[in-house]
């Protein structure tokens, strides 16, 4: 995979979100680098679906999560504590 970053950037302010600035690139990457991409994401990352407490019911969370950082690193939200796996 390649990229080469835009030689100009130009800037609308602030978005509706508050950010200071946010960069779409079209066709960041290829059809073919994109679908690589997703393959091996969806084969190679360690993906988990956490249980998380909602309106004092437990259930499955409706999404997967794979969090990677530094050796015994957390973040939590939805209250739940997600331990990192390391950077590979």
């Amino acid at each position: 995979m390649t990229y080469a970053p835009p030689q100009h950037v130009a800037s609308a302010g602030t978005t509706p979100a508050g950010l200071r600035e946010l960069l779409l690139v079209p066709a960041f990457l290829s059809r073919r680098d994109a679908d690589e991409l997703f393959r091996h994401c969806l084969a190679d990352l360690d993906w988990r679906q956490e249980r998380v407490r909602l309106f004092g019911r437990e259930m499955d969370a409706p999404r997967l999560c794979a969090c990677y950082g530094r050796p015994g690193l957390a973040y939590r939200y939805s209250g739940v504590t997600r331990r990192c796996a390391p950077w590979t």
